[in-house]
């Protein structure tokens, strides 16, 4: 699975951003490869501990950067 942390409640980025971002990374540390698939909405959100929608948000808007 996706080694996410947790997110932070105290940065000015919206939780689904910090999701954003959080995979970029993973995807630059050469970490997630193109044929590695997420992992499901509701197993990330529940190890992040946001709602379902937070991470469908964050990977609605990677899926339209490409």
């Amino acid at each position: 699975m996706l080694d996410a942390k947790r997110t932070d409640e105290s940065l000015e980025a919206p939780t689904y951003r910090q999701i954003v971002e959080q995979i970029r990374a993973t995807i630059e540390r050469g970490e997630l490869q193109p044929d590695m698939a997420l992992p499901p909405v509701r197993q990330l959100a529940g190890h992040l501990g946001v709602a379902p929608n937070t991470v469908a948000s964050a990977y609605a808007e990677l899926q339209s950067e490409g």
